[in-house]
């Protein structure tokens, strides 16, 4: 229950929007693009929040050897994951930018509708 409460306060910016939808391919685009943007969000905050924890698992268990190496592994975990994501972001935002895709407007093309048969 907990994740779904969790889940539907992360989707509540999709929520507001639901009511107007989407009726063509580009606002279906639109769409898509606003959820990829807000899931990037998440998995950085769920990367961060990985380290986090990490960090006070590491600093809590001051004399149990295991339980610092469980917290250094989050620790290193969350790093790497960090360090990927935001190459990855970055690599494809110099790549979007480089190719002028960030700055070109997509239309769809109009579908031709026969009306009488």
């Amino acid at each position: 229950m907990k994740k779904v409460i969790a889940l539907s306060i992360a989707l509540m910016p999709f929520l507001a929007s639901a009511q107007s939808g989407f009726t063509n391919l580009a606002g279906f685009f639109t769409f898509s693009g606003a959820f990829l943007k807000s899931a990037t969000a998440l998995m950085f905050a769920a990367a961060f929040f990985f380290f986090l924890w990490g960090v006070f698992q590491f600093v809590r268990a001051a004399g149990d050897e295991e339980a610092r190496k469980t917290g250094r592994d989050h620790i290193i975990y969350g790093v790497i994951g960090l360090a990927v994501m935001a190459s990855v972001y970055g690599l494809v935002n110099f790549l979007t930018t480089s190719a002028g895709l960030s700055t070109t407007t997509v239309t769809p093309p109009a579908i031709i509708e026969i009306t009488n048969l």
